[in-house]
């Protein structure tokens, strides 16, 4: 997911000051909320705050009025298992982050991370068991939920991926989440050959975030290999009138030309696409090297070329 999609437990009050980077004002504020009950939660979304703004948790704690020694011993191996495993020092982190586990058995917080550490040390199915211990002790976890989603589709296990997916989704509230989420499960209803459910998850993902490209380079794949072609033009053809197009990178540029390409060979309209796409793209061979659009011109003028009649 590309941000936390629940109710932050910091405060906008401490999340500014760390923007701010006026930690002992966010120190003196974050005090307030630990009176309220310390959680191993709190504290690994303050951690993710802290190493979002370039601070280190030892630069906070050097401010707290407990100081290092104040900390609870869970939270205390939480912050060193965190810090082990962002410096990719495996196998610290996974002594620390089980003494967690040990000393708060029933917090799925370290159980997240341990299967973070599986993923990264390439253990798909040990991180796999991680997950569902954790939803096993809250089921509510919508990251955990698609990280096991996606973890199942690695390894074939569709139906499981889409379960998780569909498990995911009501607990999301942001567009951009729900849309990766749904690109997710589109990708896990075709692989399973579940055309029309994958088309339409992709066009709600679209619906909601229309400016990231893996939904509707999806999508025109999928109608491609059900033989809708005039689909895959128009998917494709709106696609390159939009405004984040150009900021793409080369290489999903080139994919939808290339896409667009074998549309057009299949449905054969000649003359319309060379007018459409030399009035779209033909300028920009002048601006700079644009090996995808070069690509796709030259194809149907070859088209073109060889079959006269068309």
């Amino acid at each position: 997911m590309s941000s936390r999609d629940y109710p932050k437990l910091l405060t906008p009050e401490v999340q500014e000051a760390i923007r701010d980077h006026d930690l002992a004002e966010a120190v003196r504020l974050y005090e307030v909320l630990l009176e309220q009950g310390a959680s191993l939660a709190l504290w690994a979304e303050l951690l993710d705050e802290l190493a979002a703004r370039g601070h280190s948790w030892r630069e906070w704690v050097e401010l707290s009025p407990r100081g290092e020694s104040g900390l609870e011993q869970a939270v205390y191996f939480l912050v060193l298992g965190i810090e082990a495993l962002q410096e990719e020092a495996y196998e610290r982190a996974s002594y620390f982050l089980n003494r967690c586990v040990e000393l708060a058995p029933d917090s799925p917080v370290p159980l997240a991370y341990i299967g973070i550490l599986y993923e990264s040390q390439g253990c798909p199915t040990e991180a796999l068991a991680t997950y569902e211990r954790c939803l096993s002790l809250d089921p509510a976890l919508f990251s955990v939920l698609n990280a096991a989603g996606n973890l199942y589709h690695e390894l074939g296990f569709y139906e499981r991926a889409i379960a998780h997916y569909r498990r995911a989704f009501p607990l999301l509230h942001e567009a951009c989440n729900q849309a990766i989420l749904l690109d997710n499960l589109g990708n896990s209803l075709r692989a399973l050959g579940r055309h029309d459910e994958a088309i339409a998850a992709y066009t709600e993902a679209i619906a909601l975030d229309p400016s990231q490209p893996a939904s509707p380079i999806a999508l025109a794949e999928t109608f491609f290999e059900v033989h809708r072609h005039v689909n895959v033009i128009t998917c494709l053809s709106d696609l390159l009138q939009m405004p984040a197009f150009d900021a793409w990178s080369d290489e999903t540029q080139r994919a939808v030309y290339d896409l667009l390409a074998r549309a057009y060979r299949q449905v054969r309209t000649y003359p319309a696409s060379l007018m459409f796409q030399w009035l779209r793209n033909g300028a920009r061979l002048d601006e700079e090297d644009r090996e995808g659009v070069s690509r796709l011109l030259k194809t149907l003028f070859g088209w073109a070329i060889d079959e006269p009649g068309q």
